[in-house]
């Protein structure tokens, strides 16, 4: 909460409850003892009302109605609880009455509690009526702001659609230049295009089937094949497609395998695409290019805040002596939805 929100919470309560007091001097001056228990209560109640304000306006909105409804009930039964008691006692205290059994004590007990429960009631309405205001300002000011953005890339996304079209038509133009009998040149033209489309697609979507993401993975190893030949091999083990993935998770992965590692023949470079229930796993051995090899970098944090922001999940990295093994968590139709 800002400084001066807090300031002025905490001096509220005191100026209202002297400025209640002094109507009560004024209304009822042969009756002090009774003036000095509702302004002891006036300050206890205005504090009440300051302490939801400040708690509440730090927290983040209540999303299930029935935690606000214990909160709710329990504050009020708090307020009548402490009101019966403080009644009683300073009432037994300054010789306001003298209880002749325990039926007119009772009676007192029960009258103050009543009293102090519709008290809390009405403090704690407004103290939740107060709370949901102010996050409810703080919700529509985050729309606002994502609707911007939102804006901004619809803008973006328009200014640069004649990108992919002129690739392709220079792609296309490529092709009919390379020999025919060049079959490696068409199947490297093939994978590429193949992997660029795939990243147009799927661009703006937050999670792609795993066999999607797989298919996608193989054709750019058949692009790091057609450069590096047999220095460089990849092994995909999938047991079971049925999940999800953020899209070019494993394209970005194998990219810092190729981006990281001296490869040759000296060199040779062996890339793990591994399935384990529900996280797919990928180990490549060491073939440092320096020191700082794997230090995390844009790509790998890329990757964790879509998982954040997708699922609230990470990739777990490992680094041994000889291996580099990353595990990025799968999810499943249930879970996203």
């Amino acid at each position: 909460m800002d400084k001066r929100l807090r300031v002025f919470f905490w001096t509220i309560p005191i100026l209202l409850a002297l400025v209640i007091y002094l109507e009560l001097i004024i209304a009822n001056l042969t009756r002090p003892a009774n003036q000095q228990e509702q302004f002891s209560f006036i300050l206890f109640a205005f504090d009440i009302f300051k302490i939801y304000i400040y708690w509440f306006t730090a927290q983040t909105l209540i999303k299930k109605f029935n935690i606000s409804l214990v909160v709710f009930i329990i504050s009020s039964l708090l307020i009548g609880f402490l009101n019966a008691g403080f009644d009683s006692f300073a009432k037994q205290m300054m010789i306001i009455y003298t209880p002749q059994d325990d039926v007119l004590k009772w009676d007192y007990i029960r009258y103050y509690f009543s009293e102090g429960v519709v008290q809390g009631v009405v403090i704690s309405s407004f103290g939740f009526m107060f709370q949901y205001f102010v996050q409810i300002k703080n919700l529509e000011a985050q729309q606002a702001e994502i609707e911007k953005e939102a804006s901004k890339a619809q803008l973006h996304a328009l200014q640069t659609q004649i990108h992919p079209h002129f690739l392709f038509n220079n792609l296309n133009t490529l092709q009919s230049l390379i020999e025919p009998e060049n079959d490696s040149a068409h199947e490297f033209l093939a994978s590429l295009a193949s992997v660029y489309r795939s990243i147009l697609n799927f661009r703006s979507t937050d999670l792609i089937p795993l066999e999607e993401e797989i298919k996608i993975v193989t054709e750019y190893s058949n692009l790091v094949q057609s450069r590096f030949g047999d220095c460089f091999t990849m092994d995909i083990q999938i047991k079971d497609d049925n999940y999800s993935i953020p899209p070019f998770t494993l394209l970005t992965l194998v990219e810092n395998v190729i981006k990281h590692n001296r490869i040759d023949e000296e060199h040779p470079v062996n890339c793990q695409v591994i399935q384990k229930k529900d996280e797919i796993i990928v180990i490549n051995n060491l073939q440092e290019k320096n020191s700082s090899y794997y230090s995390n970098g844009i790509g790998l944090e890329n990757i964790n805040i879509r998982y954040e922001l997708i699922g609230n999940k990470r990739i777990d990295i490992q680094k041994s002596e000889n291996e580099f093994i990353i595990k990025a968590p799968l999810f499943t139709i249930k879970e996203y939805a």
